[in-house]
């Protein structure tokens, strides 16, 4: 017979194998050696939305991978709702107050009621505003992350400017692997029909 001592000693070794369990396991999944390379088509607005927000895309002197000019339009009321949802989570995991996405996003309504199109990095140098409590690329640089998470559900519209037309339709191209915690590469690639390539994303870690 145990005694109550020995009883809550083994409880609460229990708790801490569970939680270590809970814990231990999806640390050990997500981070296990694996690599990939996953290539789909994404089919493509044909034509902008008549309020809509939109980014250049093209090449630079800092990615030498980018070897085309595109214009990518979104719808505004769709763009301004995944951008609010993208900061919302954006604070918390930052744990910064979430009252500051509702004064950011009424910032950004205040600007696109005088502007029909939204040419987004206009619209962030309207938001450098020095008295918010954030680094102005917690908010700032969220703008065009949102805008390609609208690229990869297809709710864009993109212009091919040597093509001088909106194309039907992007290839999307995730590659990259996993040695461990802090330990791999992922490339994100995106072009258009004819492989020219309008965004190129390398992270290392």
């Amino acid at each position: 017979m145990l005694s109550k001592k020995k009883k809550l000693i083994l409880f609460v070794c229990l708790v801490m194998f569970l939680v270590l369990i809970g814990f231990g396991i999806p640390y050990i999944l997500k981070y296990r050696p694996r690599n990939w390379d996953e290539t789909k088509t994404i089919q493509v607005l044909l034509t902008k939305p008549s309020h809509n927000v939109f980014l250049r895309f093209g090449p630079s002197s800092e990615n030498s991978q980018v070897n085309t000019t595109v214009f990518v339009y979104a719808e505004y009321s769709e763009f301004i709702s995944t951008y609010k949802s993208d900061l919302t989570e954006e604070f918390r995991s930052n744990s910064i107050d979430n009252n500051l996405v509702s004064n950011i996003t009424e910032q950004i309504d205040i600007y696109a009621r005088t502007h029909a199109e939204i040419d987004i990095s206009e619209l962030q140098k309207f938001l450098l505003d020095p008295q918010l409590p954030v680094a102005d690329f917690m908010y700032n640089d969220q703008l065009e992350y949102s805008l390609t998470g609208l690229i990869n559900n297809g709710r864009v519209a993109v212009f091919d400017v040597a093509g001088r037309a909106f194309v039907p339709e992007i290839i999307y191209n995730d590659n990259g692997f996993i040695c461990g915690y802090l330990c791999g590469e992922r490339t994100k690639k995106y072009q258009l029909p004819n492989d020219k390539t309008f965004i190129y994303n390398k992270q290392i870690s």
